[in-house]
């Protein structure tokens, strides 16, 4: 289905970031759902300031969440 099936509008669904919830699974997931734009987890500049290793994973993007 499509937003427009949905809720009779072209209007876009834009998924808003949310620290621990919208990792690249659930966006996978929201896109294949009609999402027409993601974005990434919510990240600290502090950890990328100091490398943090666990950082670098959340800024991963898979090729089926470009428009």
């Amino acid at each position: 289905m499509t937003v427009k099936e949905i809720y009779g509008t072209d209007f876009p669904v834009i998924l808003a970031p949310m620290a621990g919830i919208t990792d690249l699974p659930f966006r996978i997931l929201c896109k294949e759902q009609g999402a027409d734009v993601m974005v990434t987890e919510m990240i600290s500049a502090k950890a990328l300031q100091y490398k943090n290793k666990n950082t670098k994973a959340l800024l991963a993007i898979h090729p089926e969440e470009y428009p």
